[in-house]
């Protein structure tokens, strides 16, 4: 056996950093289950007296008081004194901090008041209140009710006569009426109450949703923390050579994006330069958002960007190694997927002393939070602590749709030294920095797209031609009242993949998580890589003495060995009774399998058996994560994947991860579009949890139903509750005409080209091979059987039979759109056209 690896200095704090958040948000005790009544009158101690001190401020200004003239405001180590009330701008969040510990943010536009006992009332607006375990619990009152927050992060908002009260993660208790009503992790209540069951506390993702608005301080404090700098790991190498080593440097890079509706494009403009006196091959690995794909790529020869290619990737590296080994006085680049969210790029040849540039560019879907949208650029250190590249100069903007967000005053740039203003009618986000080493990605929210009747669509047209429609869907699904009882299983990874870092984040997750599962909840921990352990007392409730002999028993493992996921998820599955109970596999890794079944789809078909009786949900750890099987083995199940890393926000990940473990999901769901949207992604019955927003993506049959205008229909939803019945969503789809002027919009066919890759890889493997190619080049999408091949000229695209990136680019420009066209009979399908 080999010893545990250490982590680097630098990790160790930031792991310390985030041990204490999590010992903040944990207790010794197990949480109460969600949603439940107490006894109408029963006995509660009065709230402590609420002293506090203005802590931040986020926005113009800090928080007006009504013993301070007008114009004037208390800032951050400001004490509140009480008969006063107190008030936030129109864009101004103040958070307020007590001596015994905990927090109350108050949001934009909302008023307190602290009366002469103490006692914090919220007259208008909402507040997120935060309370460690160790710390006295903190009441807050809303008109009649009072909201006494035990543990944990919830939120009260007060709109006229009605309050609204959600829990994310911990415990609560609203009283009202003469009752006190206990709320779990995922648990929303509405007063006054009403004799209607709706009214009664409710379990979703709404409490989640709602929060996201108070998350900026956490961010805020993230941006100007010193920790792990970089964008990714470049080093060199001399041609004939195998060793690497670090010899280049980034001297400029810059950042575009283009945002229409929840659709981004990023391209990424670099400069390299050489040190050394000698001709190098640089290479770069670095990581994009989780779910972005890689569209393009380009090199600057000379005085012109040319064009990269999507080649099988076998036959792209021959080629590239014909040309960089051989020394070979030309130059080439190569852009390939390495794992997870990691891709790796090498350039030839970079001259000693000298300079190369290239563009990169890759799409996304933004994710969609309450009513915001977050964009992000991946700037940070590596999953092992080791730091990233500094930037020499570095340049950001990004322009955003002005049909969509018509008002930049909404747009937030997340970002030092960011300026907002109007380029036309659409919103415009600039900086600049010289010396750039954020440690955090950086980036900007913006309002998402309107949903009426809980649905957004906006199309596009693709290169082949077709139009394409990307759909966003809140559904109305009916919340339960109630958790049901679970087996959940953790599972920790713990091959040599893992890095140390990465395993003692896992930990602290779990830790945290577990305060929000119920008493009749059972829980076992494994520990495995090609074999697996199991913690003290394997399925059983989780005591505070039984959780203090799991983490020893998490200290005591060796990261070393293979990943089995396949024989992980099986005794996982095993190891839960069912009997009727909800059973839960949570696995904490990468994801990336080196040992049983490689193929996410040759995983899938062994163990279909045990898929069909578990609910899968991953933390995935690290930007080497593979997403594409995770991401399979959750739809399968009718769970979720969420992203951790060592330097990453913890508290989000806890904060997802305990909602989803409170809210069970609507299995079995079929989705119903209109018909003259086909290929529609993701496919298959899914799972779909109360207060999620669903992401589809098709495309336009050919033929009479693919003609513009209109696409018009229905919506459908329906599947089958916790409890056994049938739940069903209706809402009518419109979508506008596609947008051919920007380049976010024209992207829509690459995310279902992505999507349909995926699909393809996770369900065919290498049988699907060829048609991935197919849809690779013809949309491209780089895939894990093609790479980005950059030549000098088209004489050496021709050497080697290959098209040139400029003439495909004109084909598709020319090639017929039927979409934008009166219908008429329907065409022959094309020979290249993928079901």
């Amino acid at each position: 056996m080999r010893p545990t690896r250490s982590p680097s200095r630098s990790v160790l704090l930031l792991l310390a950093l985030a041990a204490a958040w999590i010992a903040a948000c944990s207790g010794k005790r197990p949480v109460a289950a969600a949603a439940g009544t107490a006894t109408a009158g029963e006995a509660v101690a009065p709230p402590a007296p609420f002293e506090a001190e203005v802590s931040r401020v986020h926005g113009p200004g800090g928080l007006a008081s009504s013993r301070l003239p007008d114009g004037a405001f208390l800032g951050p180590g400001a004490a509140l004194d009480p008969d006063a009330t107190y008030t936030t701008g129109p864009a101004t969040l103040v958070e307020l901090s007590r001596p015994g510990g905990g927090t109350v943010r108050l949001d934009a536009d909302t008023r307190v008041r602290l009366d002469a006992d103490r006692t914090l009332h919220l007259e208008r607006g909402r507040a997120l209140v935060e309370v460690p375990p160790g710390a006295p619990p903190l009441a807050l009152a809303a008109g009649p009710d009072t909201f006494v927050v035990d543990a944990g992060q919830a939120e009260v908002e007060r709109d006229g006569d009605r309050n609204r009260f959600a829990v994310v993660h911990g415990r609560a208790a609203v009283i009202t009426g003469g009752e006190r009503i206990d709320l779990g992790a995922g648990a929303t209540l509405e007063t006054p109450l009403s004799e209607a069951p709706s009214q009664r506390p409710l379990l979703s993702l709404a409490p989640l949703e709602r929060t996201t608005w108070a998350m900026v301080f956490d961010e805020a404090a993230r941006l100007s923390t010193d920790a792990v700098p970089g964008i990714g790991s470049l080093s060199a190498r001399v041609p004939g050579t195998s060793e690497p080593f670090e010899a280049l440097a980034v001297e400029e890079q810059k950042v575009f994006v283009s945002v229409s509706g929840r659709v981004a494009v990023t391209t990424v403009e670099q400069t390299f330069r050489n040190d050394r006196n000698v001709r190098l091959e640089g290479r770069y690995v670095f990581p994009i958002p989780a779910g972005a794909s890689i569209s393009g790529l380009e090199l600057l020869v000379g005085d012109r960007w040319m064009k990269g290619e999507f080649v099988e990737k076998v036959r792209a590296r021959r080629i590239y190694r014909e040309i960089v080994d051989a020394v070979v006085p030309r130059d080439p680049a190569l852009l390939e997927w390495r794992h997870g969210s990691l891709f790796r790029m090498r350039v030839f040849p970079i001259p000693p002393g000298g300079t190369r540039k290239i563009r990169l560019h890759y799409t996304e879907v933004l994710p969609v939070s309450g009513d915001a949208m977050a964009y992000r650029y991946p700037l940070g250190g590596s999953d092992s602590g080791a730091e990233g590249t500094r930037i020499g100069r570095f340049s950001f903007e990004a322009r955003i749709d002005g049909r969509f967000v018509p008002d930049p005053g909404s747009v937030v740039a997340r970002l030092p030294g960011a300026r907002v203003s109007s380029q036309g009618d659409d919103p415009v986000v600039r900086a600049e920095a010289r010396d750039f080493a954020p440690a955090y990605a950086v980036g900007f929210d913006l309002p998402a797209p309107p949903m009426e009747d809980g649905v957004f669509a906006q199309s596009g047209v693709g290169p082949d031609g077709r139009t394409y429609v990307l759909a966003t869907i809140r559904p109305d699904l009916p919340a339960p009242s109630e958790r049901p009882p679970a087996d959940v299983v953790f599972v920790f990874d713990r091959s040599h993949g893992t890095a140390p870092a990465l395993w003692t984040a896992a930990r602290g997750i779990f830790e945290a998580v577990t305060y929000d599962l119920g008493p009749n909840d059972r829980v076992a921990v494994l520990a495995c890589d090609t074999a697996c352990d199991v913690a003290p007392g394997a399925l059983a409730p989780l005591g505070p003495d039984r959780r203090d002999r799991i983490l020893g028993f998490l200290d005591a493992q060796v990261l070393a060995g293979a990943s089995d996921i396949g024989h992980m998820v099986r005794t996982a599955a095993e190891l839960a009774e069912g009997g009727g109970r909800r059973t839960v596999v949570v696995y904490l890794g990468d994801g990336a399998a080196s040992s049983g079944e490689l193929a996410t789809d040759e995983l899938l078909r062994r163990h279909a058996d045990v898929l069909g009786r578990i609910e899968f949900d991953a933390v995935a750890l690290g930007s080497r994560s593979d997403l594409l099987l995770l991401g399979a083995l959750a739809r399968r199940t009718g769970g979720d994947v969420v992203t951790a890393g060592p330097t990453g926000d913890l508290a989000r990940t806890v904060r997802e991860l305990a909602v989803r473990l409170s809210v069970p999901p609507v299995r079995d769901a079929a989705v119903e579009l209109p018909p003259m949207v086909e290929d529609v992604h993701p496919r298959g019955p899914l799972a779909v949890r109360p207060g999620q927003v669903l992401t589809l993506v098709g495309r336009l049959a050919d033929g009479p139903h693919g003609s513009w205008p209109p696409i018009s229909g229905t919506v459908r939803i329906s599947g089958v509750g916790p409890a056994g019945e049938r739940v069903a969503f209706e809402a009518p789809l419109g979508v506008a005409p596609p947008a051919t002027d920007v380049p976010a919009a024209r992207q829509i066919a690459h995310v279902w080209a992505k999507h349909e890759i995926d699909a393809l890889t996770a369900e065919r493997g290498y049988a699907a091979r060829d048609a991935i190619v197919a849809l690779s080049r013809t949309h491209g999408v780089l895939s894990r059987f093609t790479a980005l091949l950059v030549l000098e000229n088209e004489a050496m695209y021709r050497r080697f039979g290959l098209r040139r990136g400029k003439d495909v680019e004109r084909r598709r420009r020319t090639a017929p759109r039927p979409a934008l066209r009166p219908a008429g009979p329907r065409r022959p399908a094309r020979a290249a056209r993928l079901r």
